[in-house]
């Protein structure tokens, strides 16, 4: 099934405007791939439930639109003994330089208490997640993965050595600060990713004066739009409530008595 025009669009200007993660070439011993930043919606996208899923169509469409540029191997499952132990998201041809890609999407929320160092601040909206998790999952498995045996066959098969290899990430991910926090600076991580803020939901009160709607997990993506059914707080608190007991953190968007449209996580913690 194919995705609605319109939604589309707006998950792809979304996904299109979020910057790399962080500023230097290097974190972690992990090098940034950049892409070309085409502004060409893609028309060919299947409809997923999985937002990663989605952006990794989005990575491979504006791969697409890079002069010099082969997508060799795609989303190929590594297999051992007929079980999946991983997969490899990407493996292309940039100017006859072999490059293995990873590619990765990520909603994080600033937490000044969750470690000393600027990644350790960095969680998952619902706490099961952080920065630092995915940096040493990267560097200690996923990457690591393409020096396995059945990944060397895969390689081999495309007539390709893992030697000549270049391992990258494109590690784009959507930042929220405290609302209560003044402007945080920011060593390492591109402050350009930061997206909006997070509250509280037992401070939502302070809100009570602007309307608010709730988008599908496809469309955080997406910059709020404005031509869609925003309800008043009270409504809006309710629509949310079982999220918030089951310990979810739900992305929200808000229009205020101003006209102006701000994105935000409403947290449980």
């Amino acid at each position: 099934m194919k995705k609605d025009g319109n939604d589309i669009k707006n998950q792809f200007n979304g996904f299109v405007s979020t910057r790399l993660l962080w500023k230097n070439d290097d974190v972690a011993g992990l090098r940034q791939f950049d892409l070309k930043q085409t502004h060409e919606t893609p028309i060919d996208i299947d409809k997923t439930p999985r937002l990663g899923k989605l952006t990794e169509q989005f990575v491979f469409h504006q791969l697409g639109k890079i002069n010099n540029c082969q997508v060799i191997i795609k989303n190929t499952q590594i297999q051992r003994d007929k079980i999946t132990i991983g997969e490899i998201d990407c493996v292309l041809k940039q100017n006859e330089q072999i490059i293995h890609l990873e590619m990765i999407y990520k909603f994080y929320l600033y937490d000044d208490k969750a470690g000393k160092q600027e990644l350790d601040k960095w969680i998952g909206p619902n706490k099961k997640d952080s920065l630092n998790q995915k940096l040493k999952k990267l560097t200690s498995k996923q990457l690591p993965r393409l020096f396995l045996p059945e990944s060397i066959k895969i390689l081999s098969d495309h007539n390709l050595k893992v030697d000549n290899v270049l391992q990258r990430v494109n590690f784009k991910a959507q930042l929220f600060t405290p609302i209560s926090s003044k402007k945080i600076v920011f060593d390492t991580i591109n402050e350009k990713c930061v997206a909006g803020f997070y509250v509280n939901y037992k401070d939502l009160s302070q809100f009570r004066d602007n309307t608010f709607f709730l988008p599908q997990k496809l469309d955080w993506l997406s910059s709020p739009i404005k031509d869609k059914d925003y309800v008043d707080l009270q409504t809006f608190k309710k629509s949310i409530e079982r999220q918030i007991k089951e310990s979810r953190s739900p992305l929200c968007w808000m229009k205020t008595n101003e006209n102006k449209y701000k994105k935000f996580f409403v947290v449980w913690w």
